[in-house]
């Protein structure tokens, strides 16, 4: 999987680039939509995130595909990730293969570990990277501890801060150059309207939610979260620019779901908009 340092999900869409059920969104439970696809526009890049489901509405796969034309040519690039799914509509993938967008290199097969509560606690890829992220949850928060090539110098520790069933406050810590403590390279608050997030599903959130979180931090961006029950409204905090804040707009279709999202930075605009099966 590849590190993108100094990427917090917010950062990377504004900085970087710049099933089959109605939801509710006047209201604060769960979700009952299937989400097919998210996708995030900027100028001149867009972002889109697809997702399948089994017959258990467990997720299959993910794909992230990412369009970019800023470089003043059109590139296309992302990854997949392919669950393996055992028998029985409770069990939590055993693994996961990640494929690159345009291939480049073999397909790398994850191992996947939980704890008795059937929460993930271990991500281990079984190549030669060596790379390996273990979950902990302290005081009912989720903290992860990724080593990108299974040495503590090339580590990220994030950790989320959960809030009435929310995900509160993010901090992500990065090695220095000076090889003392890791440093803390961003900080950030969230906000979050009444509207129930189209992303979470409690089976989903309790097993393997904090892997999803992290497969899109540590990937090319998007806004994906399958952990908090409640859309998100505002993001603020150190890290973040410009300005400091970024505030969305919702809009519903009209069967009632979230449809997009929106909000203005630096004179631009960005837009996520929500597909349902």
């Amino acid at each position: 999987m590849k590190k993108w340092p100094l990427v917090l999900c917010a950062l990377v869409i504004f900085c970087v680039f710049a099933c089959k059920k109605s939801n509710s969104p006047g209201s604060s439970s769960s979700s009952n939509a299937w989400l097919s696809s998210m996708s995030s526009y900027s100028s001149k890049s867009r972002i889109v995130d697809s997702f399948s489901y089994d017959s258990a509405h467990r997720i299959a796969r993910l794909a992230q595909y990412v369009f970019d034309s800023t470089r003043g040519y059109p590139l296309l690039y992302g990854f997949t990730v392919d669950f393996a799914l055992p028998a029985g509509s409770g069990s939590a993938p055993t693994s996961y293969t990640y494929k690159n967008i345009p291939a480049s290199g073999a397909a790398d097969l994850h191992l996947l570990s939980y704890d008795g509560q059937g929460r993930i606690i271990k991500d281990a890829s079984t190549s030669s990277t060596h790379f390996v992220t273990n979950f902990s949850y302290p005081n009912n928060n989720i903290a992860s501890t990724t080593l990108f090539d299974g040495t503590p110098l090339n580590r990220q520790i994030d950790t989320l801060f959960m809030n009435n069933g929310n995900i509160g406050t993010e901090h992500i810590y990065l090695p220095n150059n000076a090889g003392t403590a890791d440093s803390l390279q961003g900080s950030l608050q969230f906000g979050y309207a009444s509207t129930a997030n189209p992303a979470y599903h409690e089976a989903i959130a309790n097993s393997i939610g904090p892997l999803l979180f992290l497969i899109h931090l540590d990937g090319y961006g998007g806004l994906d979260d399958f952990l908090s029950k409640n859309i998100l409204n505002k993001i603020s905090g150190t890290g973040l620019t410009p300005g400091g804040s970024l505030n969305y707009s919702l809009s519903n279709d009209s069967k009632g779901r979230l449809s997009s999202m929106t909000a203005s930075y630096g004179g631009q605009f960005n837009t996520i908009t929500f597909r349902y099966y």
